[in-house]
């Protein structure tokens, strides 16, 4: 009896430990999740996969038809799960073992506590109690106002793409659907580039050779076709290559040598980047790209809503619609 009790006890403790030892440490984290995606743990339960979810050794993702899963290494490296199926995370280690670790870790590993980030023992979602400026605020007084941090009028910008979004104005009930006139200028005031659009919002590619100027200064107006006085006030943007600042160039290049910016992703990796290196109207085109391409997920959009208020860009209570 004796011998059956003490091989029992240290059975139990083998167990123990192993519970233990499984419980503590991590492999990956989500940092995004679409999909019925669930995942089988080693010790034996499966159970939804969640964002903000710990993956560890022996567990095994099951990846529903159209998923779409991002994932951060313990080391800070990321990966991207787009196929159906059971995938082992012991062949994901082996995976990102191959990958480097550099600059992108950090930037991978200020999305996961963005993403963690709580509330009163609650996960933060910006969109439950707030809406993007422009959804639902209209420009009044007679002026139409840029989607921009308030209080600024000059940006810098580091890309040759970029988005301009501003307020829809208020109309009479009945009234024809406002037509907007955007204009771009030099620093001397020369108009650049015209052109009209219904929609509140327009992408400009400063690489356009209708835009070249030695000063790369451009100067961006809007204004109501049916009446120039209803207008933006003036915004300047300037395209910076940060040759006065070295640190920042030089993480620059070693994240677009690593990142590929065609995946999501890529894209979020980027926009962490250059939000928080002051670079707003770079971060807002790459999550508006990120969104359009993946409206399915929506921690890419709470991610979004986070970047907007953090930059006084979230101006309206949902409750206001």
């Amino acid at each position: 009896m004796r011998t059956i009790f003490l091989r029992n006890l240290a059975l139990a403790a083998f167990i123990l430990i192993g519970n233990l030892a499984y419980s503590q440490g991590f492999v990956f984290k989500v940092l995004a999740n679409k999909g019925a995606n669930q995942v089988k743990r080693a010790t034996g339960t499966t159970e939804g996969l969640k964002t903000g979810a710990t993956l560890k050794t022996g567990d095994q993702i099951i990846a529903a038809n159209g998923a779409y899963i991002g994932l951060m290494h313990k080391t800070g490296k990321t990966l991207e799960i787009k196929q159906s199926g059971v995938i082992k995370v012991n062949d994901l280690e082996k995976k990102v073992a191959a990958l480097k670790t550099s600059v992108t870790s950090r930037y991978a590993q200020y999305v996961m506590n963005k993403i963690n980030e709580e509330e009163g023992g609650v996960r933060k979602n910006y969109r439950s109690n707030m809406s993007v400026t422009g959804a639902t605020t209209r420009g009044g007084d007679g002026t139409i106002s840029f989607v921009l941090p308030e209080g600024e009028n000059k940006f810098n910008i580091y890309n040759s793409e970029v988005l301009i979004r501003w307020r829809e104005v208020e109309i009479e009930e009945g009234s024809d659907a406002p037509i907007y006139v955007v204009t771009v200028k030099d620093i001397f005031n020369e108009s650049l580039f015209t052109t009209e659009t219904d929609q509140t919002n327009l992408t400009l590619n400063l690489d356009d050779e209708a835009m070249a100027n030695e000063s790369n200064l451009y100067i961006i107006g809007v204004a109501l076709k049916s009446n120039a006085e209803v207008k933006t006030e003036d915004c300047a943007i300037k395209r910076v290559q940060f040759d006065e600042n070295p640190d920042v160039k030089t993480e620059l290049e070693a994240l677009l040598a690593e990142v590929d910016q065609s995946t999501p992703m890529g894209k979020v990796i980027m926009a962490t980047f250059y939000d928080e290196n002051g670079l707003v109207i770079d971060a807002m085109t790459n999550y508006e790209k990120l969104i359009k391409e993946n409206p399915e997920v929506v921690d890419f959009q709470d991610l979004y809503e986070e970047f907007l208020a953090k930059n006084q860009m979230v101006t309206a209570d949902k409750d206001e619609e």
